[in-house]
């Protein structure tokens, strides 16, 4: 019985296609309007000292 060894589950063409689904997942997110304002959300985190850089939080 031969089995092959070569698979691999994280290839370079099934990254490719998880970049793209995510991409495609975050798209819609852009034009996203919360239901709590931003201003509101950066208060309490600034009150509780969350700090992050990514703005995309």
């Amino acid at each position: 019985m031969k089995h092959n060894h070569n698979h691999n589950p994280q290839s370079s063409d099934g990254k490719h296609d998880g970049d793209a689904a995510l991409s495609d997942f975050l798209a819609p997110l852009m034009d996203y309007t919360p239901t709590i304002p931003d201003e509101l959300v950066e208060h309490y985190f600034a009150k509780n000292g969350f700090q992050c850089p990514d703005v995309r939080l």
